[in-house]
């Protein structure tokens, strides 16, 4: 599998060597996937940031909906990890 840095900074090289091999992949579409799950990890570490200290200040109501928050993400970042993890879509 390729790093996701090496494909970012040789989108062209990437889709020649695939299309050379003759494995179909949308470089732009592995870009995008990446980058939605750099944006979900990010929302993902403010809220798991929030509720620790929430638990510390000990404010149990807030603290609870920030984890139901976090559950309602889940299926969506599980959703783009599997979509980043599957093992055709840049793998070749």
């Amino acid at each position: 599998m390729l790093d996701i840095k090496f494909i970012r900074e040789n989108k062209e090289l990437v889709a020649k060597a695939a299309k050379d091999k003759g494995v179909k992949v949308d470089i732009d579409e592995v870009l995008e996937v990446d980058k939605d799950v750099g944006v979900l990890n990010t929302v993902k570490q403010k809220l798991q940031e929030e509720r620790n200290k929430i638990a510390q200040e000990k404010n149990i109501e807030k603290g609870k909906k920030i984890k139901i928050e976090l559950q309602k993400k889940e299926p969506e970042f599980k959703k783009v990890e599997e979509e980043k993890d599957d093992e055709g879509f840049v793998s070749f």
